[in-house]
């Protein structure tokens, strides 16, 4: 979805979760229901996003300041910004990415430890292999 849309700031509280909220008649609400992970392009840069909702000012987008900056967008002015629903890799991509370190921290555990899981016992087995040929 394609769209100009005039540049807003975030409320206080808001500015750490990667968060933009865009009005319902902005966006389709059934594609990018509240919380949906989501792709935003400007100016030739993407960013993923979740995406709420805002009932105050249709043909708007609440962008918080990082998120102004790594666009390259000035409050009140308009730009077209692009958005794309988000798959199980750009989930991921987001939640690896994150400003929020409530959610890039576990991810990245958790992706340790699937890897660690994984190889545990490819290295198991080598370790045995090399000891038996060891004291053979």
């Amino acid at each position: 979805m394609k769209k100009m849309l005039r540049v807003r700031g975030l409320t206080t509280g808001e500015d750490r979760s990667d968060l933009i909220r865009l009005h319902a008649l902005d966006r389709d609400s059934e594609v990018f229901p509240r919380w949906t992970v989501a792709k935003l392009t400007c100016n030739g840069r993407s960013r993923y996003v979740v995406v709420l909702g805002q009932d105050t000012a249709p043909g708007s987008i609440e962008l918080d300041f990082d998120h102004r900056q790594a666009f390259g967008v000035q409050k009140k002015e308009t730009y077209e910004f692009e958005l794309k629903k988000a798959g199980r890799i750009g989930q991921l991509k987001y939640l690896l990415q994150a400003h929020d370190p409530m959610l890039k921290l576990p991810t990245w555990i958790a992706l340790f430890s699937l890897i660690a899981g994984l190889l545990l016992p490819l290295f198991q087995w080598l370790l045995g292999e090399f000891w038996t040929w060891l004291w053979m």
